[in-house]
């Protein structure tokens, strides 16, 4: 039932290693998930986020290097 979530929610949470937002996430705020630097695995179930919204959900200097958005895997720089 979640639809948003909010800037910095998550915030700096190093326990966090595995991630699993769900399709019904329509908006995920600036920084939610920025610092989280134990993140190994990511997935967005919603195929509307974009590669481009990374950097502005999760810093500058994400700790993995790919990510499921919808169906697909996206590689990181």
């Amino acid at each position: 039932s979640v639809i948003k979530i909010r800037n910095d929610a998550f915030q700096y949470c190093s326990s966090l290693t595995n991630l699993t937002i769900p399709a019904s996430v329509a908006k995920i705020g600036r920084h939610a998930f920025n610092g989280c630097n134990s993140l190994k695995n990511v997935s967005i179930e919603n195929p509307e986020f974009k590669k481009s919204d990374i950097k502005r959900v999760f810093g500058d200097s994400p700790s993995f290097t790919e990510v499921k958005i919808g169906n697909k895997v996206v590689h990181l720089n």
